[in-house]
């Protein structure tokens, strides 16, 4: 058994190691072989598309890749590889790349684009094979694994985050919920009493007789229904579009000003019993609970820091959030300016310089300016190759690259134990094996659901959330009494 990971060391790439000159060369020698098989994409993102792998649907195409990454450390250059998804207009030939599809594309996306962790290997392993044949010299990269182990505490007991049931932390939290009563909001009571009667089911099968919910009932939209002294549950259309629909945006405006709590939920989903388990255990945080917190080694502040962009409005949003590992608290604070791909001078007054201070450790998803090297990136595959075949590794698994930087698992799917996209997280300072530690302990935070582990540490989540302009991801930032109410885009815009 032993645990790889896709960086190779290209032996014979000649004195001109510049990324941008790797990817020209290697990119030449692909399209001069006619049988090569692979189609160079012409963007930022240096792929080969695999020519026999295109699917359309509704003007769009999907094109299965092979992501090509150049690195120059400690002088020599190194490659990363592994298969992506990208999309595409569906013209002749790969004209423009698309991070956002229509909604009702998003389906058929995330279907074709799902990678295991076999077809990952595999597909790599094809890529290199070629390369070599073609006089790519690709070495493999022998690696040193290391684990980041971390331990989760609820209210009376330790656990090793290793399969760790999350049921457990709502029976014996850290820190009990206030009681509340619950409301639920729809334009049809039929489906509201739906709803209330999946929800109730969900809170039992959960919470037993520790259940922080007092009662529920049921009325309208009128925004007079909404009072103070009860959480709030909106059963939205399927059909609502937050970004564009200002009926929504008034009503998460007045919401949100009013410091209420509230969660949103497209009418479709609201009888899922898994999604009311997920709003159960959101709605379990909302109301003060903690279900358990990781343990960590680094007393330092975190501040996260992420930028959302909107070409249309000519505007950016550079998020920071905020947490106290000693007082298990968050805060979300925000500035929009003119686009600005890198972080203004303004922004880093505003923001880095009223949220941290002297003994504060700040994430950076991206860079910050163009010279950093402080970000998180896309990054090659690691896996764990043994008799038994290829399978994902332990979250927690991570590699010391020879430039000082780490990649780490930070997770793994959920329900099928395969794959989910490592990090790289580079550092003008060496990173210590108890930072590492801690970056996994808070992707291990308590999250938003019980059925969804995310990759990137909590606040830096939770600041991609709030950053997004091009969609609705800043609504699920609502609702926890904070008062963003400047989130809402549009409406902040016009009333401005």
């Amino acid at each position: 058994m032993a645990i790889k990971v896709t960086l190779y060391k290209w032996a014979n790439c000649g004195s001109d190691i510049r990324p941008v000159s790797l990817w020209r060369r290697i990119s030449e020698m692909i399209c001069s072989d006619p049988n090569s098989g692979f189609a160079v994409l012409p963007s930022m993102n240096r792929a080969f598309a695999i020519k026999a792998s295109r699917q359309s649907r509704n003007g769009y195409s999907y094109l299965a890749t092979i992501k090509v990454n150049f690195l120059r450390m400690v002088g020599e250059a190194y490659v990363e590889i592994s298969r992506k998804s990208y999309f595409c207009r569906d013209v002749d030939g790969v004209s423009e790349v698309l991070a956002d599809l229509p909604a009702n594309l998003q389906r058929w996306a995330r279907a074709v684009s799902s990678t295991s962790i076999e077809e990952h290997f595999e597909r790599v392993d094809e890529f290199v094979s070629y390369s070599r044949s073609i006089g790519i010299d690709l070495n493999n990269t022998v690696l040193e694994a290391f684990r980041a182990r971390t331990k989760i505490l609820t209210g009376s007991s330790s656990y090793d985050s290793d399969g760790f049931d999350p049921k457990v932390g709502l029976l014996d939290p850290v820190r009990n919920p206030t009681t509340y009563k619950i409301v639920v909001h729809s334009e049809v009571a039929q489906v509201a009493e739906r709803c209330i009667s999946q929800m109730g089911q969900a809170g039992s099968r959960l919470l037993g007789s520790k259940s922080f919910i007092e009662n529920w009932c049921s009325t309208g939209l009128a925004i007079s229904s909404f009072t103070d002294d009860y959480f709030h549950l909106i059963i939205v259309p399927d059909s609502a579009d937050f970004a564009q629909d200002l009926k929504w945006q008034r009503l998460f405006y007045s919401l949100e000003k009013r410091g209420l709590i509230f969660k949103i939920v497209h009418e479709s989903s609201s009888t899922d019993r898994f999604v009311c388990r997920n709003i159960i255990f959101d709605l379990f945080q909302k109301a003060g609970g903690v279900p358990w917190v990781p343990t960590f080694n680094d007393p330092r502040l975190i501040c996260a820091v992420d930028a959302g962009h909107h070409t249309g409005l000519e505007l950016s949003r550079w998020t920071a959030c905020r947490f106290s590992k000693e007082k298990l608290r968050q805060r979300t604070y925000f500035e929009d300016v003119q686009l600005a791909e890198h972080m203004p001078a303004s922004v880093c007054s505003k923001l880095l310089t009223k949220l941290t201070n002297s003994n504060s450790l700040v994430l950076r998803d991206g860079r910050s300016h163009k010279s950093d090297r402080n970000y998180f990136v896309e990054a090659a595959v690691i896996y764990e190759e043994s008799d038994c075949g290829i399978s994902a590794v332990k979250p927690g698994t991570y590699f010391r690259y020879p430039d000082g930087s780490v990649l780490l698992q930070s997770a793994i799917n959920p329900h099928n134990k395969d794959y989910v996209r490592p990090l790289r997280i580079s550092s003008l300072k060496p990173l210590s094996d108890e930072v590492v530690i801690d970056m996994q302990g808070l992707v291990l935070l308590p999250p938003t659901t019980m059925t969804h582990s995310i990759r990137l540490p909590f606040p830096l989540y939770w600041a991609d959330l709030a950053s997004k302009l091009n969609g609705s991801d800043w609504a699920k930032v609502l609702g926890n009494g904070w008062s963003l109410e400047r989130l809402v885009p549009e409406l902040r815009k016009a009333q401005g």
